[in-house]
């Protein structure tokens, strides 16, 4: 401790009159401890802001991804429902007496299911893609 710290701290009578040298010691020295504290709190309030960014950065990332898996799942539902579908209809054929009719369903129901494979791939390379996992379709 510097002199004037340790005559700072000194106890005077209650009656003994302060001199503005002693103001001037008591003052600098309270600045200091002041100045000491509000540098420590400006320096953790810096650091809180850099992971407060940080932390927002990495919540619009989840974000985003969240959003990217709920598109996936909605466009895998569709496919999924796409398929039942066909897979019904295939199971539970409408009674047909004419076999050019049955010819017929089958090529409009090609279409169908090459388009529910597609939309499937697409769903699934998405989700993939999300989820960062790369495999050969």
């Amino acid at each position: 401790m510097s002199s004037s710290v340790v005559h700072v701290m000194q106890k005077k009578n209650d009656d003994t009159t302060v001199t503005w040298r002693d103001y001037e010691e008591i003052r600098d020295h309270l600045q200091g401890i002041f100045t000491r504290t509000t540098d420590r709190i400006e320096k953790d309030a810096q650091l809180t802001q850099l992971q407060l960014e940080e932390t927002e950065k990495t919540i619009n990332t989840i974000q985003r991804q969240v959003t990217n898996i709920q598109t996936s799942i909605q466009t895998l539902t569709q496919s999924v429902n796409g398929l039942r579908l066909l897979v019904e209809q295939q199971q539970h054929p409408h009674a047909k007496d004419d076999n050019a009719n049955s010819n017929a369903d089958n090529v409009a129901t090609a279409p169908m299911i090459g388009t529910v494979v597609v939309m499937v791939k697409e769903a699934v390379v998405v989700l993939m893609e999300v989820v960062g996992v790369t495999l050969p379709l």
